[in-house]
């Protein structure tokens, strides 16, 4: 129960964090998440998406109403997960910058208690960006820099957190994976981002996994759904 219950204060953390300065001289103290490598966000188009981010021009902005649609829902999920609460503006300037490039316009969030792991999260986002859809998707590597390493406290608990850009397949004109880790009283937790964008639309997943591991595959295949309905819409 007492590590169930810091591995939770962990996963409040991402969306809660109170002061995270960088301090890059730490960075390589900590080891890289499983398969984790430095990496440029992927485009099918570099040119086309460098400068005013639009990428492909003919690509229409989703609607307020159409953003909604395109989010996860219960059904895209396995069974045992319950919808949350919106998630609060989280504080620090590393978990702001953080949410400035998952929390959009419209956002989902669900959780999974089970008796034999720690919980498990699962969030959807969708915004438009006008002009700046690159941009959004190349702060998500710039988090990796700008955030490198950084220590905070919660209720008093000292805890270590990280980012770090990861290799994964492209979704629609260009996406970027970030893997955020945080340490807790010898307790780890990977919370896996994944950024995309068709044109202005911006969208992203994140998954924390019920055994705490880099869920590259599933946050991957939450993407395909969220980007197969954009395309669609």
């Amino acid at each position: 129960m007492q590590g169930k219950a810091v591995v939770a204060m962990l996963a409040l953390v991402v969306l809660g964090v109170t002061g995270c300065g960088p301090d890059k001289s730490a960075a390589g103290s900590h080891g890289d998440p499983r398969g984790a490598s430095s990496s440029a966000p992927k485009s099918a188009d570099a040119s086309s998406s460098a400068g005013s981010g639009t990428g492909v021009a003919s690509r229409p902005r989703l609607t307020r109403a159409q953003q909604e649609q395109v989010l996860l829902t219960l059904d895209d999920l396995p069974s045992g997960y319950t919808n949350d609460a919106d998630p609060s503006v989280p504080e620090g300037r590393c978990m702001k910058r953080l949410s400035e490039v998952i929390v959009g316009d419209v956002h989902h969030q669900f959780t999974q208690d089970s008796s034999d792991s720690f919980g498990a999260v699962v969030s959807s986002s969708s915004t438009t960006a006008p002009g700046k859809g690159h941009a959004r998707i190349a702060q998500a590597a710039d988090l990796a820099d700008q955030c490198a390493s950084f220590s905070m406290s919660e209720d008093g608990m000292p805890m270590t957190g990280r980012f770090v850009t990861h290799e994964a397949p492209q979704v629609l004109d260009e996406s970027q994976m970030i893997v955020f880790t945080g340490s807790a009283s010898g307790f780890t937790l990977n919370e896996t981002f994944l950024v995309f964008r068709y044109g202005d639309n911006v969208a992203a997943v994140g998954v924390i996994p019920g055994d705490g591991s880099v869920a590259v595959d599933e946050a991957v295949r939450y993407a395909r759904i969220v980007a197969d309905r954009i395309r669609k819409s």
